[in-house]
């Protein structure tokens, strides 16, 4: 497939970023044309050679890449500037990469949803090979010969016949007054030098030296540290408090109050601590007494909202929201039918929430943060202050983890509320039990769904009802029902023939915050469907995954999702996991697969039984992410992934009491220890798909196919999560 760009003109091209610029992909596969718009980024018209935002060309000194996504140790600090240095034909150690600052500019900077490659792909690229041609044309004028004499490699241009070569540098200024190539074509993946290859992290020597910036590490001059004691239930307010013993804690210098802001912020209303190091603020918060006038959910606790959620499952109160297919008239020989429900989930990163603030002179706010969205802070930040949000700068820092708790604004806005109220800067910080008990929380759920089957286990009919509180109450309260895009996170989407498929909705509003977490809606859809077709092959007795390949059928296309790339993903796994023959040598396994972000996972779990109770011994994960841009990352997520998974479906339980989490930190909401930790081998296939999801669509499949592998080994199909609720593990 060759990629053909179709450019604007100059003065387009470097237009301020209050314009909008574009060009068109001309895509040439298979003799059809497809014709692709996107947004193309402002150059900077204050430096040598920047023919747009991402990316400036000095006279001396290093290229300059800038990477607007957040770095948590995905490696898109490789990611992003590898796409362009593709292109450029520069090694990444040779550019200096610039981490942005929030700025619409950009584009979306929004750090999660896996999409950082995906949404970049094309146009990061296009960037990286339009300046590149701009620079062989430069040397073709200065050499006075033809600009198909002349190639780049490895930052300098060469003229083939002489062997004589420029520096990028040295054709900075004359490469900056050309007018942009009207059509530029992108590599074919035979050729690339640093996509899929072997990439150490760009950032190595500051990690292991301990000179990476986090937020904990941001000082200012005058700044004062805050820790608080927040309202423990959502739309608390404070009737009183007693700070007499706070301030007799050496360090602290002042207790104030912060109200409430509402949605789409969702700051909970405290009592702040100032002091002048963050272990005397944190001392002081703990010791201050606040009377506290308890918000509408002050009341329930988590078994009264599950039995909600159930209620809200009856037929006459759910909503239809999609119905394919008709039934057949065929009389069913099996009719199945199980409930599954899944409980709250915090983020738990290991870097607990930090922010640092600063007013400017001009009346302005500068905020430093370990952010997925810096944009979202800064318009948050501006839209609290009531000024342009040009008056306010989001730094971004490295993020110890983030798992998605690190797109929501409100301890950002923390910082910046106190920093307005004394004038100088402060830096919130927060404990882990700060962390664990004001989150905003994966959504509880309860979900049933049934199925006709005829004798050989076809699919007559299919029914999903699935309830949980929606991520959408993020922005907006009252919200009624759950979004489309969460019914399309494994239920209105899911991949087997049927019939007739039905899904119905229904919701709950939350005694907690409630937003994405890792996979989002996926994670607890996979959970129920893997595990109701599991249920379904054991009725027909069939093998659970030639059961899957025999529901899938024939590959088709469901909107984005391509069932044959599913498929092949399940054969694959299956093979590569040697699943036949560790079963029969007596090895408990389990099975799931399922299709998020637009990639394709199989998982293989392995449990058995030791002293402690069951343990996970092996997993073995297959992924179909199209082109895979930098391996080693790719690899490391989806292990990550499989950790995360592993945590959430053996110990993840938020449990809430009169209003408020139950828990406080590891020890009663444990994650994963590296003792307990499986083997974990990831297979890649290997194709030439535009890059698809990666941070994500390891962590649902995962879930089940430990439910699935305990069930081989204990008997027992566990339907209520987390598996300690039931045994030890």
């Amino acid at each position: 497939m060759s990629l053909v760009i179709k450019n604007m003109s100059r003065r387009g091209f470097v237009q301020t970023s209050a314009g909008v610029a574009g060009f068109v992909l001309t895509t040439q596969a298979e003799g059809t044309a497809t014709k692709i718009m996107a947004a193309m980024a402002a150059a900077d018209p204050n430096k040598e050679f920047s023919p747009n935002v991402f990316l400036s060309v000095p006279s001396k000194g290093p290229i300059e890449i800038v990477c607007h996504r957040s770095e948590m140790g995905q490696g898109i600090r490789n990611g992003i500037p590898m796409l362009i240095a593709e292109e450029l034909e520069v090694n990444l150690d040779d550019v200096k990469i610039i981490q942005a600052t929030g700025d619409k500019k950009y584009g979306d900077q929004n750090t999660d949803g896996s999409r950082s490659i995906r949404f970049n792909w094309d146009r990061l690229r296009t960037f990286g090979a339009t300046a590149r041609t701009m620079l062989e044309t430069a040397a073709a004028q200065t050499w006075k010969v033809k600009a198909s004499e002349c190639y780049a490699k490895e930052g300098k241009v060469y003229h083939k016949s002489s062997g004589k070569s420029l520096s990028y540098q040295e054709l900075a200024l004359v490469a900056a007054k050309l007018p942009v190539p009207k059509d530029v074509e992108l590599k074919k993946p035979k050729d690339y030098k640093l996509i899929g290859k072997k990439s150490l992290s760009v950032d190595r020597k500051a990690l292991s030296t301990g000179q990476a910036t986090y937020g904990m590490d941001v000082e200012r001059p005058g700044m004062v540290y805050a820790a608080l004691n927040r309202s423990p239930t959502i739309g608390g307010s404070i009737k009183s408090f007693d700070a007499k013993d706070a301030k007799k804690q050496t360090g602290v210098m002042d207790v104030v109050t912060l109200d409430a802001i509402p949605q789409p912020i969702n700051t909970n209303a405290a009592v702040a601590v100032i002091a002048s190091n963050s272990w005397a603020a944190m001392q002081g918060a703990s010791k201050v007494k606040v009377q506290w006038q308890d918000g509408p959910y002050g009341k329930l606790d988590t078994e009264a909202y599950m039995k909600k959620l159930k209620k809200a499952g009856e037929p006459s109160k759910l909503k239809v929201a999609q119905t394919e297919g008709k039934k057949p008239s065929a009389k069913p020989a099996y009719t199945v039918s199980q409930e599954f429900s899944a409980p709250f989930l915090v983020h738990a990163p290991m870097e607990p929430l930090v922010a640092t603030a600063a007013p400017t002179k001009d009346g302005g706010m500068e905020i430093w943060a370990p952010i997925q969205d810096p944009q979202r802070l800064r318009a948050s930040a501006a839209g609290y202050l009531k000024i342009p949000e040009e008056k306010v700068t989001v730094h971004v820092t490295f993020l110890g983890g983030g798992f998605g708790r690190k797109s929501q604004p409100d301890f950002g806005l923390e910082a910046v509320s106190l920093a307005q109220k004394l004038k100088k800067p402060v830096k919130v910080v927060w404990s882990r039990e700060d962390e664990i008990k004001h989150g905003f929380y994966h959504a509880a759920s309860w979900q049933k769904l049934s199925a006709d089957l005829d004798k050989d286990g076809n699919l007559l009919s299919w029914n999903h009802d699935t309830v949980f509180p929606t991520v959408m109450t993020v922005f907006q309260a009252g919200v009624e029902k759950p979004h489309e895009f969460e019914l399309g996170m494994g239920a209105t989407n899911m991949p087997y023939r049927a019939g007739v498929a039905t899904v119905r909705h229904g919701m709950v509003d939350a005694p907690v915050r409630v937003a994405w977490l890792r996979a989002v809606c996926n994670v607890f859809h996979a959970t129920a469907i893997n595990g109701f077709v599991d249920e379904l092959a054991r009725k027909v007795d069939k093998d659970p995954i030639d059961y899957r390949l025999q529901l899938i059928g024939k590959s088709r296309k469901l909107g984005h999702q391509d069932t044959g790339r599913l498929r092949a993903v399940i054969e694959r796994c299956r093979d590569v996991s040697n699943w036949a023959s560790r079963k029969k040598k007596g090895a408990k396994l389990g099975f799931a697969s399922h299709y998020s972000f637009q990639s394709y996972v199989a998982v293989v779990v392995e449990v058995e039984k030791d002293s402690s109770g069951v343990r996970v011994k092996q997993v073995d994960m297959v992924a179909d992410v199209g082109q895979v841009v930098h391996p080693e990352a790719v690899v490391s997520q989806f292990q990550g992934a499989a950790v995360f998974g592993l945590s959430a479906a053996l110990y993840g339980d938020i449990q809430v009491k009169n209003g408020a989490v139950v828990q406080n930190n590891y020890h009663d909401y444990p994650v994963m220890r590296i003792d307990r930790s499986p083997k974990i081998n990831v297979d890649l296939v290997e194709n030439n798909f535009p890059p698809e999801g990666v941070g994500e669509p390891g962590t649902p499949p995962v879930v089940p196919a430990v439910i699935a592998a305990i069930r081989e080994l204990t008997g027992d199909l566990i339907t209520e999560l987390p598996v300690s609720k039931h045994m030890n593990a």
